[in-house]
């Protein structure tokens, strides 16, 4: 039995995930959540001083956790939280030469791809959306007859969104509209793609996050599968700041007040552009993409 623990840089958060590997099955013992805010570390572009250290301080101790645990097989990866700052061959370099695991930068492509992977473990995809908004980019990919038609990515998360249009807790009244206009002017490039769709898949905890409010708000018994109009719902009460939604979001995920209704506003526009009636979802994404592939890579 080979023991993988995965670690996934994110804008907002770095996860380690630990498994056990049997073959090509593999099951997961731990999974650890630090909050870094490392998008809050970029300054016109750059990652801070600052930054880099809380970064090199949070991956060496998850490491040392890993090894004590007897999971000698690290893979560490970073998404939009470093892949779009400006100083990224210098935090490369830093990285290298302070962290005993290599760590691999992430395309936006590679990130959707990842996605794919990790929701056809759990889910027989034929055809739908496949969605991941995190703190920092938004990964869409289309899939028709099980195959994969349309894989992009969009610099555009829920964490830099909110801090384009806040400097506080909530987007202020006044900056709502103009965070709306934004949004759709990102997604102008794929609006012709016509990326029609009745399910979507999401992945990642902006998605997690909303589909956990909904399940309080309307008292269902699971989470796994949302109607579309549900979110559209929950739009409208965080948008009007109803205090009894907002009780919702900090019982099940108090972290994400600030960014779940910027990352609402990502979902609604990508709902109305698809079409989708049905939002499945995914309690596997980019992680558990990032595993299969790299096991493929060694059966080759």
């Amino acid at each position: 039995m080979r023991k993988i623990a995965i670690i996934d840089i994110g804008s907002n958060t770095i996860r380690m995930s630990l498994f056990n590997v049997e073959g090509e099955e593999f099951y997961e013992l731990l999974n650890k959540k630090t909050t870094a805010g490392l998008a809050s570390y970029v300054k016109k572009g750059f990652l801070s001083r600052d930054g880099i250290e809380k970064l090199l301080r949070i991956l060496n101790g998850l490491i040392k956790t890993a090894k004590v645990l007897g999971f000698e097989e690290i893979k560490i990866f970073a998404t939009a939280s470093l892949r779009n700052i400006l100083n990224i061959e210098e935090v490369k370099e830093i990285l290298k030469r302070e962290i005993d695991e290599p760590v691999e930068i992430v395309s936006g492509v590679d990130e959707a791809y990842f996605g794919y992977l990790g929701v056809k473990e759990k889910y027989d995809v034929s055809s739908g959306l496949i969605v991941d908004i995190g703190g920092g980019s938004t990964e869409i990919t289309s899939i028709e007859a099980g195959k994969t038609v349309y894989n992009n990515s969009i610099p555009l998360g829920s964490l830099n969104l909110f801090k384009k249009y806040s400097s506080g807790i909530f987007i202020p009244k006044k900056s709502i509209e103009r965070a709306e206009k934004y949004v759709v002017k990102k997604f102008d490039p794929i609006y012709s793609e016509n990326l029609k769709s009745d399910e979507l898949y999401g992945v990642g905890g902006t998605i997690r996050a909303v589909s956990n409010v909904i399940m309080e708000m309307k008292s269902l018994q699971s989470n796994k599968m949302i109607k579309s109009e549900f979110v559209f719902e929950l739009y409208d009460k965080l948008k009007k700041k109803d205090k009894k939604t907002y009780e919702y979001v900090l019982k099940v995920s108090p972290e994400r007040v600030h960014t779940i209704f910027p990352g609402t506003i990502i979902l609604m526009e990508i709902l109305r552009m698809s079409e989708a009636k049905t939002v499945y979802v995914s309690k596997f994404g980019v992680r558990e993409g990032v595993l299969t592939n790299y096991l493929s890579e060694g059966r080759k």
